[in-house]
C-alpha cells in the first residue's frame, strides 16, 4: 500500500486557521497550494504524519468536529454546505493531536516536524501574530502560569527554536540563562536576534508552548472553562 501523509499547513494571510489534509507527497501539494494566486501570501508545511490509509485525513476532521463542531471552516453557497479542510486553531493544537494519536497507536516514529524556520517565515508568522499597540494592551497583564494550570518550575520551548527553554517563576517571569526576564521582553530579544526586525509591541505568551501547546491557547481554553462554569454556576440558581 502506498504511503499517505495528513499534513498540516499553514498561512500567515489567515493565522487563525491551519490547512489540514491529505496527500501521497505533502511537498508536492504545497507546491501546488503555492502556485496559486489566490492567496497573498505563501503556505508553510508544519508537520506531517504518515498514515496507512488514504482517509485518514477524513476520519481526523470527523474526531475534530466531535471534539467541538465550531472549529471547522464551513459555509453556504446556492443552498449547499461546504466543509473545507481548514480548521480554527493553532498549528501547535493541531499538532498536539496528531502527537497524542502517535501515542496512544505506538507510532511517534511517523511524525515529521518542520523545526526550520527561514527569516522570512519567521517574519510573516510574527507579523501575523497581532503585535499592535491595542492587542499588546489588552495582555498587558502577566502570565499567571499556576491560574493556567502550569507549575512554577516548568519548561517553556520557544516557538520557533525548540532547543531555547526557559523555566516559569512565581511572579509571571521565567528564568533564561540564569536571569530572571519577561516573556514580552525575552521574545523581543529572541526575534530581533533572529530576524533584525522590532514590532511596536509583543505579546510573549504567542511565542513560547507549553507541552507542546502555545500559552495564548492555555489561556484562552482557560477562560473559556470558566466562562462555562460561570454560566453552569448561574442555570443553577
Amino acid at each position: 500500500m502506498a504511503k499517505n501523509f495528513i499534513y498540516i499547513f499553514t498561512n500567515p494571510s489567515f493565522s487563525k486557521y491551519v490547512k489540514i489534509g491529505s496527500a501521497m507527497d505533502p511537498q508536492k501539494r504545497l507546491n501546488d497550494a503555492n502556485s496559486s494566486t489566490w492567496t497573498p501570501k505563501a503556505f508553510r508545511l508544519y508537520g506531517t504524519y504518515e498514515t496507512a490509509g488514504e482517509n485518514a485525513d477524513k476520519i481526523l476532521h470527523k474526531l475534530i468536529e466531535r471534539l467541538d463542531d465550531e472549529l471547522r471552516v464551513s459555509d453556504v453557497v446556492k443552498g449547499h454546505e461546504r466543509k473545507r479542510e481548514f480548521f480554527e486553531m493553532s498549528p501547535e493544537k493541531a499538532w498536539a493531536i496528531l502527537e497524542d494519536i502517535a501515542t496512544i497507536s505506538g507510532t511517534e516514529k511517523r511524525l515529521w516536524k518542520n523545526e526550520k524556520w527561514t527569516t522570512d517565515e519567521m517574519i510573516e508568522d510574527a507579523s501575523s501574530t497581532s503585535n499592535d499597540d491595542k492587542t499588546v494592551s489588552k495582555a498587558s497583564k502577566r502570565f499567571d502560569f499556576e491560574k493556567c494550570g502550569i507549575p512554577l518550575g516548568s519548561s517553556l520551548k520557544f516557538k520557533y527554536d525548540d532547543t531555547i527553554q526557559v523555566k516559569t517563576l512565581a511572579d509571571g517571569n521565567v528564568e533564561y540563562k540564569g536571569e530572571k526576564i519577561s516573556l514580552s521582553k525575552l521574545s523581543e530579544n529572541l526575534m530581533v536576534e533572529r530576524t533584525g526586525k522590532r514590532w511596536k509591541g509583543y505579546q510573549g505568551p504567542a511565542y513560547f508552548t507549553y507541552n507542546g501547546v502555545l500559552l495564548t491557547d492555555i489561556k484562552a481554553n482557560f477562560i473559556a472553562a470558566q466562562q462555562s462554569a460561570n454560566e453552569a454556576e448561574n442555570e443553577q440558581d
